[in-house]
């Protein structure tokens, strides 16, 4: 007896034919035209009443109450009207939506531009139970983003599951029903890849890259304070005794202390409950305390995958993964375009770093094998780390203990020769029959792995000391905002053996300038 999942009811969608092949919506799933939730104007009202908080502050310097409550009361029958005419619903040819009071809008949403579905819950979502729903579209500028605020949780999940639907569904190949949406069957069910607890996220507080420099900001910025509140001299000489009579050394660790409280409450908040689920060819991420947010990404989107350590967190034996799809707009790291995963054990993170590029590469499928950047970009970075930080000590040196201080050169430069060394030894690139991976850095270890598919064109550059090492800069380009990776200080060969590997064809300007003579006469010394 056949136990396939068999097709619902509304299986035979009831459309005209598109002779473009795009999937169209079935009649069964129209939604005839309504508002947003009843609570809308309420939830946008405390949006709009933060936007204009020049007129509270105003009114509150005055004593003005009446003018309080008449603005309030104002905007919030501004919101309600706002609600009466702003309205969607689901036709035809996809999502509708109308809004504008003075200005109509009327913006139409194909289900083959639907690219992502991203569910947000703010503090005011989640105090009267709802759901901003966005949409990521396939195209740039201001037009790549739909918002649908302040929907109930009902009805946002029941859309979300409907346009993931008509995401994922294909043309029917053949015959004359080509514009109707095949029906896709339930997919299998979630699988969870990684969850975080409290004490990773304080972990990932305390050991952020960024806490280390927050003292430095924190006495700049307290001196910049200082000269902007612009004291008295009497008061100046208070503050300065108040100051003179604290230990450096104590006003150093409450600096500390109250850095990294800032920093475990900030990661914390942000990513509270983060859990990384499977479902399908999909993977979604959720998070947030005070803003819940759930982003699902394609795994046909992903461009490049980047997990990082810094020797703290390598010491032990954490990293960072964060994640580039293809540009569906939104801001930056706001979940539309990208996912950071900020802690987790390097094991996993390679785990869940396989399933994001499954559908580029099998999972099955090793690793490349990486090769060592040649000898001659070791001793380019160690050039480079010399002439970078012995200039620098000894200039700092000289200005603060004179003539004597120059003798910190004869420290700062094994130091720096010693650096140089550690990272041009660490620069390494491995291309296989779907990936490139390449890594790099010593202190701030960093790992990059782009799908050979997703690449969308390659560049060579290189000055002149690399010409003179047959050494160039390889820069992987891909899709959106993802942008690309640069491959530093790779071999000549090397690079047109990874070019050979994409399906970009290196351009003839390029072979005429690895092909001159000082170029070929630098590649076969520097090997």
């Amino acid at each position: 007896m056949d136990e396939s999942p068999k097709p619902p009811p509304h299986s035979s969608p009831q459309t005209s034919p598109d002779p473009t092949g795009a999937p169209r919506v079935a009649a069964e799933d129209w939604i005839a035209a309504r508002h947003l939730h009843p609570l809308s104007p309420l939830s946008t009202w405390v949006v709009a009443a933060l936007r204009i908080w020049p007129i509270w502050l105003i009114a509150l310097t005055r004593s003005a109450g009446s003018l309080l409550v008449v603005a309030a009361g104002a905007l919030l029958v501004w919101r309600f009207v706002v609600w009466v005419r702003t309205s969607y619903e689901v036709g035809p040819e996809g999502l509708v939506i109308r809004s504008g009071v003075v200005w109509r809008t009327v913006q139409t949403v194909p289900p083959q531009r639907i690219q992502q579905v991203d569910q947000r819950r703010g503090i005011r979502h989640q105090a009267l139970g709802l759901v901003e729903l966005r949409l990521g579209l396939a195209g740039t500028g201001q037009t790549n983003e739909v918002s649908l605020d302040s929907l109930s949780q009902h009805d946002a999940e029941a859309l979300a599951v409907m346009l993931d639907r008509w995401r994922r569904s294909d043309p029917i190949p053949g015959g004359e029903d080509r514009g109707a949406a095949t029906w896709a069957p339930p997919g299998p069910p979630a699988e969870t890849l990684l969850a975080l607890t409290l004490k990773q996220l304080v972990i990932a507080g305390l050991t952020s890259r960024s806490l280390w420099l927050a003292p430095l900001a924190v006495v700049v910025g307290s001196f910049q304070l200082l000269s902007d509140l612009g004291l008295t001299e009497e008061s100046q000489s208070t503050l300065q005794r108040g100051l003179t009579s604290i230990s450096p050394s104590v006003a150093l660790l409450a600096t500390l202390v109250l850095v990294s409280l800032a920093s475990v409450g900030f990661t914390v908040l942000s990513h509270f409950n983060l859990t990384v689920e499977r479902r399908g060819s999909q993977i979604t991420v959720r998070r947030g305390l005070l803003e819940v947010r759930r982003a699902t990404l394609p795994l046909m989107r992903v461009q490049v995958v980047r997990i990082a350590t810094n020797p703290v967190r390598r010491r032990l034996g954490l990293g960072t993964l964060d994640v580039r799809t293809a540009d569906l707009g939104g801001d930056i790291g706001g979940g539309l375009h990208s996912a950071s995963i900020p802690i987790g054990d390097l094991a996993d993170l390679d785990a869940v770093e396989r399933e994001f590029l499954s559908a580029a590469s099998p999972v099955h499928d090793p690793s490349p094998v990486q090769r060592r950047h040649r000898r001659s970009a070791t001793r380019r970075a160690m050039v480079r780390r010399t002439v970078r930080i012995v200039p620098i000590v000894a200039a700092a040196s000289w200005l603060w203990l004179g003539a004597l201080g120059l003798v910190s050169i004869l420290v700062a430069m094994p130091v720096a020769l010693l650096s140089g060394w550690a990272y041009g030894r660490s620069l390494r690139t491995g291309v296989g029959e779907h990936l490139i991976v390449t890594e790099r850095g010593v202190f701030a270890w960093r790992r990059w792995t782009v799908p050979l598919a997703r690449i969308q064109s390659v560049g060579l550059s290189a000055n002149p000391f690399q010409r003179r090492l047959g050494l160039v800069d390889l820069r992987l380009d891909v899709a959106g905002a993802a942008g690309g990776v640069v491959i530093p200080d790779i071999g000549i060969s090397h690079a047109l053996g990874i070019i050979a590997a994409t399906t970009t064809s290196a351009s003839p300007e390029m072979l005429d300038i690895v092909n001159t003579p000082q170029w070929r006469l630098a590649e076969a010394i520097s090997r």
